[in-house]
Formats: structure tokens, C-alpha cells, sequence
């Protein structure tokens, strides 16, 4: 059962990342922002569930994409484990972060781009980026077709 994606961060990758995920058929199920008005305009054309508050995050999905500012990875992380599951498959999209800040995850990783600029709609980005990771991170490519 597909349980789909949560993405925290409100952000210009994360509203690139947020559209693409969608385009390629991604169940994109939530997304977290600190700022209700930001992640509602964020989220309200694209219809997608969001929330503000770090409770009320979805505790079921298949993989949390940290989507924030290199300087708020650790916080983020930190809060989100204290609303999830341990074992569930948590990234982050910085290339300048290590995976360390990840370590209370059993299963986490870099998720970052190789290509720059954002290709053109219709290719789907999630193809074009590259995952460095503790296993068994890899066993979610196939669910996110890559």
C-alpha cells in the first residue's frame, strides 16, 4: 500500500520539488511549513493537505523530504523524529549538509539535484536527482521511479 510523500519546507525548491512530485504521479500526501499563510498559498493551487504544526504531521507516509535551509536541517530533523516512526525513510535536500544530521533515522539520505536549472516541464525531476544514503534507502527509488 502506497502511503506516499510528506515535504517539509515551503521554500523555492521545495514548491519546484512539490510541483514535480505531482507531475510524475508522486502521492505527495502532505506538506509542513512554519508560516500557515506560506504553505498554504504553497499548497491551496496544487491541493495538497499541509500543516503548520509539527503534531500534526502524517505519521504513515513513505518517505519525509526535509526541504529547508541547510541552517534548519537539524532542527527540522530533530522534530521530525520526535512525530515519526524511527524507521520510516527520512532526506534531505542540501548537497552541503552531512547525512550525519540524519542519524537518529534508521533509514535516511541526501537527496540532491544534478541538474541546473530545473529541467522543462514534463521531464520528471525526480529522475535527475541523485541520493547518497544509509541503507536501505535505495529501496524507495523504485517507488519513486528513478
Amino acid at each position: 500500500m502506497t502511503r506516499g510523500v510528506v515535504l517539509i519546507g515551503t521554500g523555492n525548491l521545495a514548491s519546484h520539488v512539490a510541483r514535480r512530485m505531482l507531475q510524475c504521479g508522486v502521492a505527495l500526501v502532505q506538506v509542513f511549513g512554519r508560516n500557515p499563510e506560506k504553505v498554504e498559498r504553497l499548497c491551496a493551487p496544487l491541493q495538497v493537505p499541509w500543516t503548520s504544526h509539527w503534531e500534526a504531521i502524517r505519521r504513515d507516509a513513505d518517505l519525509y523530504i526535509l526541504c529547508v535551509s541547510d541552517q534548519a536541517i537539524p532542527e527540522a530533523a530533530s522534530l521530525l523524529h520526535d512525530q515519526v516512526r524511527k524507521d520510516l525513510f527520512a532526506v534531505h535536500t542540501s548537497g552541503a549538509t552531512s547525512i550525519e544530521v540524519l542519524a537518529p533515522f534508521s533509514n535516511a539520505g541526501e537527496f540532491f539535484t544534478r541538474c541546473k536549472p530545473f529541467p522543462p516541464a514534463g521531464t520528471c525531476l525526480l529522475s535527475k536527482f541523485l541520493f547518497a544514503s544509509t541503507p536501505p534507502l535505495p529501496a524507495i527509488w523504485g517507488y519513486l521511479g528513478i
